[in-house]
């Protein structure tokens, strides 16, 4: 947190959230098999 100048978890808080990132697809189909595997991984950490 000092390193990056935050002083309370606020401030950094949604920073690696779906609208900051610079991920870029090809199509729509591309963006939903992203996030469909994120989703599966998530789940699969979740019950796992």
């Amino acid at each position: 947190m000092d390193e990056h100048r935050y002083s309370c978890i606020d401030d950094f808080k949604g920073e690696l959230s779906f609208k900051s990132q610079k991920a870029s697809f090809r199509d729509l189909g591309e963006a939903e098999s992203y996030f469909r595997a994120q989703y599966l991984k998530a789940y699969s950490d979740f019950n796992g």
